[in-house]
């Protein structure tokens, strides 16, 4: 087995390690710790304990033993640190840095000896946590209008640009648009733009984003949020922004979520049995109780190799009918609560 040198911790879901990391680690040489159950709290490391090589499920000190903790999903990462050993040898799947033009490269023949090489050597980790992290460019803002810092300007500013305007634009964020040039340099020209205005800048949406927009039948915005490359027709106002709409056209008509209005809008309402049980936030409510707990402690039940023993037989769980729940008399099934357990992950 190889000397492997640089643990890791990250947060994954069963899904995700399956998919993206068990095959890849195995190929590096890694064992499957035995017995390692993925949860919905903990990390995924590449050492158990203090030894390396072994792949394993921890619920704490994912920093221990030298851990680095990627604090978001990235397999790249992972698989590059993971990848990392001790001495000359590179081995399939493992990193090198070109000498020349600094560029990083994947390993792909074997045996590869960066010692008797003049062009290659073994990155550092900072090197591949810097080349595997995307780097987010902010683009140039834009300015789309102005706004008064203060309402009682507005009487001297009104008539400083000749207008009877209210510029009370509930559309937009802003008093004076970008376009109005004559009032722009009007109150330029008065040396009351800087001072009582601010400029509005035109907002910058990428996929991932949650916004809010102007509905017609409404005469605001809608009390909805939808998220930007979302599934459609998930959040309810498709109708308002329709698949490949282009946003940077109507800046004035959309605007970003604010924290409260996003957790509003992923919230989902679940039927089981005669319970309502409301997800918001990653957390499960009926009525006014937090019940978040007792619902992730009913998902681990079900499932593959789910069950136990009784005397001499296994058996697995498909499901169970209760006729109580807490205070509450009324059959629920537990695959019902399996589809709140995993609304919570």
């Amino acid at each position: 087995m190889p000397e492997f040198k640089q643990p890791v911790s990250m947060q994954v879901t069963q899904e995700q390690f399956e998919r993206d990391l068990k095959e890849p680690l195995k190929a590096l040489g890694y064992k499957m710790s035995p017995g390692m159950h993925i949860g919905t709290d903990g990390c995924i490391v590449n050492n158990h304990g203090n030894f390396s090589g072994e792949v394993d499920w921890i619920v704490v000190n994912k920093y221990k033993y030298n851990r680095y903790f990627i604090n978001h999903y990235n397999p790249l990462l992972f698989l590059a640190l993971a990848a990392m050993t001790e001495g000359e040898d590179a081995i399939i799947g493992e990193y090198v840095k070109n000498k020349n033009d600094q560029t990083i490269h994947q390993v792909t023949i074997s045996p590869f000896n960066v010692a008797d090489s003049r062009f290659w050597v073994k990155p550092l980790k900072e090197e591949l946590i810097n080349h595997f992290t995307k780097k987010e460019i902010m683009p140039e803002k834009k300015i789309i209008g102005y706004k008064l810092t203060k309402p009682e300007y507005k009487e001297a500013a009104l008539k400083i640009t000749n207008t009877i305007a209210n510029w009370e634009n509930s559309l937009s964020n802003y008093d004076i648009n970008i376009q109005q040039k004559g009032y722009i340099n009007r109150l330029t020209e008065a040396g009351v733009l800087d001072i009582w205005f601010e400029p509005v800048y035109k907002a910058q949406f990428k996929v991932g984003d949650w916004v809010i927009g102007w509905h017609s039948d409404l005469g605001g915005f809608a009390t909805k949020a939808w998220q930007i490359g979302g599934m459609e027709g998930e959040n309810n106002i498709v109708d308002i922004f329709p698949r490949n709409t282009d946003f940077s056209t109507t800046e004035n008509h959309i605007r970003l979520a604010t924290p409260e209005e996003i957790v509003l809008a992923q919230e989902q309402t679940f039927k089981v049995g005669n319970f309502e049980i409301v997800v918001r936030d990653k957390r499960a409510y009926h009525k006014k109780d937090d019940i978040t707990t007792f619902v992730k402690s009913l998902g681990v039940m079900m499932g593959p190799g789910k069950g136990g023993t009784f005397g001499e037989y296994s058996f697995e769980i498909k499901d169970v009918i209760f006729s109580k729940i807490g205070c509450e008399h009324g059959e629920s099934k537990l695959s019902e609560w399996q589809k709140v357990s995993d609304a919570l992950k």
